[in-house]
């Protein structure tokens, strides 16, 4: 029989801890060569809704280790331009909950059988939030403690949570062009981690004085911070510009020279 797991459950079941865990393993099996990882699939078309296109975003792998196979079918609406105005530059997804109407469909390599089904919306978060952390924890100072957020959206947060998992973080600073959902994203943060959280002015402000720094946008295209902006010993990380397949940009060529 196959199990249905819907979001909420899954939140009960998943933590980032498990989370962290999990995805250190998968790299550990993929190291080992003993993992399938193929190439995302994506694809973008003219949604029937006005001002909105459509986007797939399909990724399929498998694990000997775990004796599973995965197919995670991406499907959302994104606006196609500054609420339909323009060329888009960032990825604005239309405002519906759930905000991910994506699946995981899993199936055991013994029997070929589906052996699952769940909804993505918290193990989408949760996996970037978890690769995050994997590259602070093997690439920053073990004292680290200061972090820079740019960003305030679902996958800031993940990124906070995974890095206090493997640094002391005791302050943070968070930009995002929005000044109230920085400053309400600063609020609820401080609440839920026990940790400072203060609003930036500015991305530079964000980056000034910090030990790491969390770049979580929404940008397609133009980048959201420079090379020039950065101190020497600052640990970066970004949740685009690496995929080959959807392109992205949120730091532009001298972060990555630097």
């Amino acid at each position: 029989m196959t199990l249905l797991l819907q979001d909420q459950e899954i939140r009960g079941l998943f933590d980032m801890e498990d989370a962290i865990k999990a995805m250190r393993e998968a790299f550990q099996e993929y190291a080992r060569g003993t993992t399938a990882n193929q190439t995302r699939n994506v694809y973008t078309i003219d949604s029937s809704t006005q001002d909105l296109n459509y986007i797939s975003n399909i990724i399929c792998g498998a694990s000997s280790d775990k004796s599973m196979a995965i197919a995670r079918i991406g499907s959302n609406l994104v606006w196609k331009g500054p609420k339909g105005e323009g060329s888009a530059t960032r990825r604005e997804y239309r405002p519906k909950k759930p905000r991910d109407m994506s699946l995981i469909f899993c199936y055991s390599l013994e029997t070929g059988e589906l052996e699952a089904i769940m909804q993505n919306v918290h193990l989408s978060d949760i996996r970037v939030g978890a690769t995050t952390a994997l590259a602070i924890d093997h690439l920053s100072r073990k004292d680290s403690n200061t972090l820079g957020i740019l960003g305030s959206g679902p996958q800031a947060r993940v990124s906070l949570e995974g890095i206090l998992k493997v640094r002391p973080i005791k302050k943070a600073k968070v930009y995002s062009p929005n000044e109230e959902r920085r400053t309400s994203f600063a609020q609820r943060m401080t609440d839920e981690f026990g940790i400072d959280v203060i609003p930036a002015k500015n991305t530079k402000e964000a980056i000034r004085g910090v030990d790491i720094l969390s770049s979580n946008t929404n940008t397609l295209s133009q980048p959201v911070f420079e090379g020039s902006m950065l101190e020497p010993g600052q640990t970066i990380v970004t949740i685009s510009n690496s995929d080959p397949v959807a392109f992205r940009a949120e730091a532009d060529e001298q972060v990555f020279v630097r």
